[in-house]
């Protein structure tokens, strides 16, 4: 699902395409590297949105023991990324 998101995402398939700083892919997934903590791109897509970030949110929410905002935040930092991540966790 992640492959097929960018290839729908215009701004993550040309990152992928093309050497940007910070970004990098192996095996056809996108990372983003920052202050030497490597992260998973989550493209901004329907299934996506709908499907990983929920999924994602729900697992790291409930793995910190039901924690708040700003330690469900932190969580979701340290391995992906995906732009409006903080309005997302709201």
């Amino acid at each position: 699902m992640l492959k097929s998101g960018y290839q729908k995402y215009l701004d993550i398939t040309q990152k992928i395409n093309r050497p940007i700083n910070g970004y990098s892919k192996v095996h056809g997934i996108l990372y983003y590297t920052c202050n030497e903590q490597v992260r998973i791109c989550v493209p901004n897509t329907p299934d996506c949105n709908f499907i990983i970030k929920n999924t994602v949110l729900d697992k790291i929410h409930t793995s910190l023991g039901d924690a708040g905002f700003t330690k469900t935040l932190h969580g979701l930092m340290n391995n992906f990324y995906w732009p409006k991540m903080t309005r997302d966790t709201r």
